[in-house]
């Protein structure tokens, strides 16, 4: 049933999000398991969509320990509700993804010594440090050595709008189509593919 609650929430469905709430709830589940589960969900699904979420996730939890059942209830009626209806995002989450995996495939891999603080006289004679860019004294964009040389132009964290590598499943967005919208079509069918028009299918099954 977390599942079920989760999958529900990231499907932007309020009302089924709040059934499996009530199911827990009413069951005698710990409402901080639950709550802990809408903490990671706020970051992983939401994500950088809505920077809300994960505050409100925490104070939920708080709320949940402060004040217990039944009342907490209440709150964590505001937070399943809050997070079914934010935009959503997985951009931090799947970057982190690559990262580990780039991270994972060369743990030697040494810092740029551009980048490497440089507290000593010797490790300035070495060249930590050297050349280095300090961002914020600069009236225009400058650039440092900031991965180990084979990870140099990796993308970990893609830009938002990027939707090169999601899926277009001809069936799944026809059974949204019938049982969501109407039977109408989607809107994002007749113009160029964009995160954008993804979100709008989650807004309107949401209406």
């Amino acid at each position: 049933m977390i599942s079920a609650l989760h999958k529900c929430v990231r499907g932007s469905q309020g009302s089924a999000a709040l059934y499996w709430l009530a199911r827990m709830l009413t069951a005698g589940e710990d409402p901080l398991y639950i709550c802990r589960r809408m903490v990671v969900c706020a970051s992983e699904d939401i994500g950088l969509a809505d920077n809300h979420a994960l505050p409100l996730a925490v104070a939920t939890y708080q709320a949940c320990q402060v004040i217990g059942m039944p009342e907490c209830r209440i709150n964590l009626a505001h937070l399943v509700s809050y997070l079914s209806e934010a935009p959503k995002s997985t951009r931090s989450y799947e970057g982190y993804n690559r990262a580990e995996e780039a991270a994972k495939s060369d743990p030697t891999a040494p810092v740029p010594l551009m980048i490497r603080n440089a507290p000593t006289s010797l490790m300035k004679e070495m060249g930590y440090g050297h050349e280095y860019a300090y961002n914020p004294a600069y009236a225009h964009p400058v650039t440092n050595d900031y991965l180990p040389i084979q990870f140099r132009g990796e993308v970990f964290l893609k830009p938002e709008g990027d939707i090169s590598d999601k899926v277009w499943d001809e069936a799944a967005l026809h059974r949204w189509e019938v049982e969501e919208n109407g039977g109408k079509e989607w809107q994002g069918r007749h113009r160029p593919q964009t995160v954008d028009y993804i979100q709008e299918v989650q807004d309107e099954g949401m209406e």
